[in-house]
């Protein structure tokens, strides 16, 4: 583990664990899987309830 690694630690369900398990077998590994699927959502971010607000706002102008 490199020096600025952080562990972490999480609980999984009989169900998630098997997904988890199943994606990391195609991405290589638990945390590949992880990520990918971080990345994935980041990308899809909600507007949080200021930024809809400001969008209608703008809007309705």
């Amino acid at each position: 583990m490199a020096r600025n690694d952080i562990p972490k630690s999480f609980r999984f369900q009989p169900e998630e664990l098997e997904l988890l398990e199943r994606l990391a077998g195609e991405y290589g590994s638990a945390k590949a899987a992880v990520m990918a699927g971080l990345r994935e959502l980041e990308g899809k971010k909600e507007p949080s309830t200021a930024e809809l607000f400001k969008m209608l706002k703008a809007r309705l102008k």
